[in-house]
């Protein structure tokens, strides 16, 4: 896993291989692909295997099996369909509507890695996580 300027990352998870299309281009931060949901995925990769050699003080944090989750703001969705191959049961990623083509795109685009899983993260629509004026 490289992060460069390139508009493609591609992103190792397990026995899958993530690949987030990106618009550096873009005036909206997330069509970028952040490397911190990177670093976020394989910290959780590497410590949500147990490791018989050493104490894992991670482990029942990183349990994602039977668990569900919601992102607000997955920008290309780096951090939300890995965490889902590392083993949520489900997934919403939300955005704010600029930002929800990058994030279909590449839903689409990792359909194949995505959907051999028994249910594919969703994503149910834009979100503006704004508070009312009161």
């Amino acid at each position: 896993m490289k992060f460069t300027d390139s508009p493609v990352i591609e992103l190792p998870v397990r026995t899958a291989v993530l690949s987030l299309q990106q618009d550096n281009g873009s005036l909206h931060v997330g069509t970028s692909v952040w490397p911190c949901s990177l670093v976020l995925v394989k910290f959780a990769e590497r410590w949500a295997t147990p490791s018989p050699d050493a104490q894992n003080p991670y482990a029942n944090l990183l349990d994602f099996h039977g668990k569900r989750a919601m992102e607000l703001g997955a920008g290309c969705g780096a951090a939300g369909m890995g965490l889902y191959l590392l083993g949520l049961t489900d997934i919403v990623l939300t955005d704010i509507p600029a930002v929800m083509p990058a994030l279909m795109h590449n839903l689409k685009r990792n359909k194949p890695v995505l959907g051999r899983r028994s249910s594919t993260p969703s994503c149910t629509g834009t979100r503006r996580w704004i508070r009312p004026s009161l």
